[in-house]
């Protein structure tokens, strides 16, 4: 039987191939026919107890009316920023499935990025759900299959090998454990949390944590210098899906904001920050994957340390000097004064590039010292 690369064998790769096709048309035809069905979620007023995600209620519709969004317009910027999404891992595991489904990596890339663009990280799927619930079991395999190679490629990448026996067969309890999870909710064993068991939830961010540790050792001792750039792109990619998940999690299903103003301006802007971060999670596979060198990973690291810090920074300078001073000003004049805000603005700019070029000079010392010394 002829072999591919990392010990896939051909008739596997057919079988994968036909498999990845399958999943593809029905995760497309759920987010296709739920298209229609979650912007009226999105447009229509929610008096139930337990609204869709992201549905407004009456106290954020009371708002909504005081800016420049109307009801179609807030539907639309959501529909938009899910499909943008989408579309964006359709393309890539198009491209992946084409030019790298001869190898073991390439195959889990492509199944994870399909199943997390068209289904994890939108909302279609679940307007399909609530409308014909007959296909809520189909949908936890689905979340399943998602969770499942997604760990696969956070234990074997990027050679498709374990570090170690016991690492495989952590893994494999696990994945067991993942498959089995939607039957064992059926039947009662287990109790639901977000989409999946509670005990699941627990399982899975504790082999994220060990599937991460399990790189680190990998790139210290084991990879080669081609690996350890593949490696540095997928875990920044991984970081940034992790990100938008966890403000998923915390905000929306655990503590969301308080109804009305609250509520409506973290769904407007927490919600553009949050999706182009998990943008970058299938970019950064696909260089991985296909080993492209187009960018210098190391840069974008560097980078993102810097403007994140920086931004933390200048945040908690600006949030502390509008507090602090509305607060005198408030307790002296009874009142609050909008100059406050206009000088709080003006000493963040004054702050700016003092602060970046500190921040900057500290993170090269402390990070990147052997470049600077080679560079000298």
């Amino acid at each position: 039987i002829k072999m591919g690369f990392n010990g896939v064998k051909a008739n596997w790769i057919i079988v994968a191939r036909i498999g990845w096709i399958v999943l593809t048309g029905i995760l497309l035809a759920m987010l296709i026919l739920g298209v229609p069905l979650r912007f009226n979620e999105l447009k229509t007023v929610c008096n139930a107890s337990v609204c869709p995600v992201m549905s407004l209620s009456a106290a954020e519709i009371a708002y909504l009316d005081t800016t420049s969004f109307s009801m179609n317009g807030y539907a639309i910027y959501h529909m938009a920023l899910e499909l943008v999404g989408a579309l964006l891992a359709l393309v890539i595991t198009l491209f992946i499935f084409i030019k790298a489904f001869h190898n073991s990596m390439g195959i889990l890339a492509a199944y994870a990025l399909e199943t997390l663009g068209l289904y994890g990280m939108i909302n279609m799927d679940n307007a399909f759900a609530n409308q014909f619930p007959q296909f809520d079991l189909l949908r936890s395999l689905i979340t399943q299959i998602n969770g499942w190679t997604l760990l696969l490629i956070l234990f074997i990448f990027p050679n498709g090998r374990f570090v170690s026996r016991l690492m495989r067969w952590l893994y494999l309890a696990c994945g067991l454990f993942l498959l089995l999870d939607p039957f064992l909710i059926q039947i009662g064993l287990l109790s639901k949390g977000y989409g999946t068991s509670n005990l699941l939830i627990f399982l899975y961010l504790v082999m994220i944590i060990v599937g991460v540790g399990s790189q680190i050792y990998r790139y210290r001792n084991r990879s080669t210098v081609l690996e350890q750039q593949q490696t540095k792109w997928v875990l920044m990619g991984f970081i940034s899906l992790m990100f938008s998940i966890s403000t998923w999690i915390i905000f929306v299903e655990l503590s969301p904001p308080s109804p009305g103003q609250n509520q409506l301006l973290f769904n407007l802007f927490v919600f553009a920050i949050m999706y182009p971060a998990w943008y970058f999670f299938p970019i950064s596979l696909l260089i991985a994957v296909l080993r492209y060198r187009l960018w210098d990973i190391d840069i974008i690291i560097r980078r993102t340390l810097q403007y994140s810090l920086l931004s933390g920074i200048l945040a908690a300078v600006y949030f502390l000097t509008v507090a602090l001073s509305q607060s005198v000003i408030t307790a002296v004049g009874g009142q609050p004064s909008n100059l406050v805000i206009v000088i709080s603005t003006l000493l963040i700019a004054i702050l700016f590039n003092p602060l970046r070029t500190r921040i900057q000079t500290l993170n090269n010392r402390r990070f990147y010292r052997s470049s600077n010394d080679a560079q000298a």
